[in-house]
């Protein structure tokens, strides 16, 4: 599971509008027991899209020195306020291997889009 893993979630509004605008800033964490692992933060384009790059050396850290599979979570600010915090997505496997064509899946994985209210 070596290289660089992308991410890509997308926000829209309660009623399905795209978000974006300076004001919004997406980040992705992976869930530890002890601390959580901040893996990025991004912007949001015109679509309501962040896109997040990260390695496993950045969740495979001190408090989880087996790790390979993070179990990653969102959240979205807006002018520094966190208005938005998605649900865990637990043991996202990126090297899975799919088993009727017996190759790996994507290292991208794509997420939302998350309605906030």
């Amino acid at each position: 599971m070596a290289g660089l893993y992308k991410v890509i979630a997308t926000f829209e509004s309660a009623s399905g509008e795209p978000l974006s605008g300076s004001g919004y800033v997406a980040r992705v964490f992976d869930k530890d027991p002890v601390v959580d692992d901040a893996l990025g933060s991004s912007t949001l384009d015109e679509a309501g899209t962040a896109s997040f790059l990260f390695s496993r050396l950045e969740f495979n850290t001190a408090d989880t020195p087996l790790e390979t599979k993070p179990d990653l979570y969102f959240t979205l600010e807006r002018d520094d306020v966190e208005v938005f915090r998605s649900c865990v997505t637990w043991n996202l496997d990126f090297g899975a291997v799919d088993p009727v064509t017996q190759t790996s899946k994507e290292r991208t994985q794509q997420f939302g889009p998350f309605r906030v209210s």
